[in-house]
């Protein structure tokens, strides 16, 4: 295989990647603090008639505490609670900007969101007050109504409604410990994992949505459906499209922030959770268990351990210029001198991929016990597995896991299990410690290596068995290149 697909791949594969992945207040009106040079301030009144053209100032009976809850891109969601009877309050500090989102819930005795109202579109102005206008809160829908539309809009292949009516249930019934809130929950953390926003927020500044990044990119708005994803892109990329630094950021800010939420919606499902459901790409219903639970989790930790192993690493280049001249890997690896060296606080990144990694073997065991074949009709289960798949499992995920801190044997079997003469030795404990990725490249001439690599232990992850410059045909090329 040549080198030039793997150079593509380099250029492309974040975008590529992202693109497939892996978003005062009261009856009478209470005014709100403007904070400091850098915040505004946001007054709006409450219409508790679920109705606009009539207006009911006092909160119905059931709600015993309301909940401000200001949003927008680019800044972390301010709360406030109030107690319902006053019914007035100040919400200070909220950082100024566009788009920003007022919520309005109800919450009861429990904690449960009763009734919501939200308007969108404000600005906030440093210094000053916006007067948000009224926001007529209605009845929310009950817990079993969110899930059964959710799960209707997934069996329809729409999985950013189905996120939406799955988020309102989490948002509206956070205390609800029943297998609908275990539904919802584990529903919602799927269509996190899976439901990116392929369309613009509208904002100028950081990448806030993979939209975001098809936009800059010249890409058409059309065929933006995670189901049958159909983008058009430019031949030619904008001067603007994103830097290679930028779709690190957007991995580490956006997409990692939605996948710990994730993370923390399945960590509250309980180990009885069941329910049957329609697999909106078959069209197949299954049932999903506390086995998926743990597959989902493992896959989403292996997924943060990655976006922190690319942040570890410099891999900022200038696509657009990169991409548009049609630079061979010699002449994008001699413009880009950092490219694949360690970045600034690499350790710590490192060190918190490998701690999730470890964490992935012991979901994965723990869900091999809960969907091995002899404990159910796995026929009927999403999350199926036949039994030697099981068995290989049961012997590799002890040795993965182990060899994150140590050297391990994959035995093959050839020279007994004793034998260690021809086995594979592997120990990542040198590259979560950090290994320069730039220093183990081969020498590149145009777009083809044109010798060795200069260390066929990957800096000492391979202690035994490397086959890394093995080459059969002499040609002085490692066959992995050739």
């Amino acid at each position: 295989m040549k080198l030039k697909k793997y150079y593509i791949l380099l250029k492309l594969f974040i975008a590529l990647a992202l693109v497939l992945l892996a978003a005062g207040c009261g009856g009478t009106g209470g005014s709100v603090g403007s904070g400091n040079a850098d915040t505004g301030a946001i007054t709006a009144k409450l219409n508790w008639s679920g109705d606009t053209s009539r207006h009911i100032l006092s909160a119905p009976a059931g709600v015993v505490k309301v909940r401000i809850i200001v949003s927008g891109t680019g800044m972390t969601d301010i709360q406030k609670d109030f107690d319902a009877a006053v019914g007035q309050g100040t919400v200070a500090n909220i950082p100024a900007g566009s788009s920003r989102t007022v919520t309005a819930q109800g919450l009861d005795a429990s904690g449960n969101v009763i009734a919501k109202g939200v308007i969108s579109n404000i600005t906030i102005i440093a210094g000053q007050t916006t007067d948000a206008g009224t926001i007529t809160i209605i009845p929310v829908l009950a817990l079993a109504d969110l899930i059964t539309n959710g799960l209707d809009s997934l069996g329809k292949k729409d999985v950013t409604g189905a996120k939406a009516f799955f988020k309102e249930a989490v948002d509206n019934y956070p205390t609800v410990s029943t297998n609908d809130g275990d539904t919802a929950r584990f529903f919602y953390a799927f269509t996190r994992a899976v439901g990116v926003n392929l369309y613009g927020t509208g904002t100028t500044g950081a990448l806030g949505s993979v939209g975001d990044i098809l936009d800059r990119m010249g890409c058409d708005s059309a065929g933006r459906s995670l189901t049958n994803l159909a983008v058009v892109c430019p031949k030619t990329l904008p001067s603007n499209s994103p830097t290679g630094s930028e779709l690190q950021s957007f991995l580490y800010t956006v997409i990692k922030t939605e996948l710990e939420g994730a993370l923390a919606n399945l960590n509250a499902v309980s180990t009885s959770f069941s329910k049957s459901w329609k697999e909106p790409i078959s069209g197949k219903t299954y049932i999903s268990d506390f086995g998926d639970v743990l597959v989902l989790k493992a896959s989403i930790k292996g997924a943060l351990a990655g976006i922190l192993i690319q942040y570890a690493y410099n891999l900022n280049a200038n696509i657009a210029t990169e991409a548009n001249a049609s630079h061979t890997a010699q002449v994008f690896l001699s413009n880009n001198t950092s490219f694949l060296t360690r970045a600034s606080g690499y350790a710590t990144y490192l060190s918190e991929a490998k701690t999730y990694l470890s964490q992935v073997a012991d979901d994965l065991t723990a869900a091999i016990t809960k969907i091995e074949p002899s404990s159910r009709n796995t026929a009927a289960y999403l999350i199926n597995v036949n039994a030697q798949a099981i068995t290989d499992a049961k012997i590799n995920l002890p040795i993965w896991k182990a060899s994150l801190a140590s050297a391990q044997k994959y035995d093959n079997g050839k020279d007994g299990i004793s034998g260690t003469a021809d086995d594979l030795i592997v120990n990542l404990s040198p590259f979560f410690a950090g290994i320069n990725l730039r220093d183990l490249m081969p020498p590149i001439t145009g777009n083809n290596a044109s010798g060795y690599f200069p260390d066929a232990t990957m800096g000492g992850v391979i202690v035994q068995g490397s086959k890394m410059n093995e080459d059969k045909n002499g040609n002085g090329i490692p066959d992995i290149l050739d």
